[in-house]
């Protein structure tokens, strides 16, 4: 498997996660087998995809809004 076709999966993997556990096991996942190639793309696309879809939910909770 190519390293663009390893990243591409990582990357899909953690765009279709739905909640904060399957996310985080995607990243930590795919961190440990994205090291030696492509990790700091993976590492910061990451990172955009917890900003937009995990935070906004730990601030509704934050607001008063419910895990579930």
């Amino acid at each position: 498997m190519s390293v663009q076709t390893s990243l591409a999966r990582a990357l899909g993997e953690s765009d279709r996660a739905s909640d904060i556990v399957e996310f985080s096991t995607v990243v930590v996942t795919r961190d440990k087998q994205l090291r030696n190639v492509d990790h700091s793309m993976f590492q910061q696309k990451a990172e955009a995809e917890f900003r937009s879809k995990v935070l906004p939910s730990f601030e509704e909770i934050r607001a008063g809004g419910s895990w579930c």
